[in-house]
């Protein structure tokens, strides 16, 4: 069996391919955002931070990706990306066999010097307004006549997110379980807009918030694989893109608006 330990990662990564030494006063982790040396070469919660200025660790990504690539990806997500300086990020997406679709999660912080402005360059950045407040500030700016005050980052690099794993888990936000289909009526109106390049979270349901996917985990009750399905998800997958009306949300809102010049991208599969 092979043994992993911190900055041990037997035949991927060893010691020198971390950093581990640059933030010694803080034992390690980030203490202070608006230090943008730290909060990309110090530890987040505690993981091992990836030395992603060096050739190896670059190519070993890059040989990640590809790996992805023949399977079939079309895509990717890049989670914590504020964390990567953004010429790392464009050098391993340099070595990928093709140009991938990438959407970023970089969040805004008020006066922090790593804004999602410095990364569009490298795909579309999510720009994350949780549901309920989105339809808020929506309809706020829809009396006001000014939509340009809902932007943090540039139109062109926009990946409107208006869910994820975190807010799913917040009571301050809808999830899956909001009352009166909230939700997906959420979701619809968000999709009703020429806003960049809209993305639905695809997710699963959780008795708690530290449960797994039901992809075999032994702490899920009962204990499943789950799956997509027709227009919807099975075995605990809720698979939203596949419903219907978001769907059409999707394809309806590409259709209406790139008669305008506005260009609206929808990928559904």
């Amino acid at each position: 069996m092979v043994s992993i330990a911190k900055y041990v990662y037997p035949g991927t990564y060893q010691y020198q391919d971390f950093h581990h030494t640059q933030c010694g006063a803080s034992g390690g982790q980030i203490s202070n955002y608006d230090d943008a040396t730290e909060v990309q070469s110090c530890e987040l919660g505690g993981l091992d931070d990836l030395a992603t200025e060096t050739q190896y660790v670059r190519s070993r990504l890059a040989q990640y990706i590809n790996d992805l690539i023949s399977l079939g990806v079309d895509g990717l997500r890049l989670d914590a990306s504020k964390y990567i300086p953004v010429a790392d990020i464009a050098n391993i997406l340099s070595r990928t066999t093709k140009k991938l679709y990438i959407t970023q999660e970089v969040i805004y912080g008020a006066s922090e010097p790593i804004t999602p402005n410095q990364y569009t360059g490298d795909g579309d950045v999510q720009e994350y307004v949780p549901l309920s407040s989105f339809i808020r500030r929506h309809m706020n700016a829809v009396d006001n006549g000014n939509i340009a005050q809902l932007q943090t980052v540039p139109f062109s690099g926009k990946s409107p997110a208006r869910a994820n794993h975190h807010t799913e888990r917040n009571a301050g936000s809808l999830n899956y379980l909001s009352p009166n289909n909230e939700y997906v009526l959420a979701y619809i109106y968000a999709l009703s807009f020429p806003y960049g390049t809209p993305t639905i979270l695809s997710s699963y349901t959780f008795a708690n918030n530290d449960v797994g996917a039901p992809n075999g985990d032994k702490y899920r009750v009962p204990c499943c694989y789950g799956t997509c399905f027709g227009t919807g998800g099975v075995n605990g997958f809720l698979c939203q893109h596949r419903i219907v009306v978001t769907n059409g949300a999707f394809t309806t809102t590409a259709n209406a608006f790139d008669g305008f010049g506005i260009h609206t991208e929808a990928k559904i599969k």
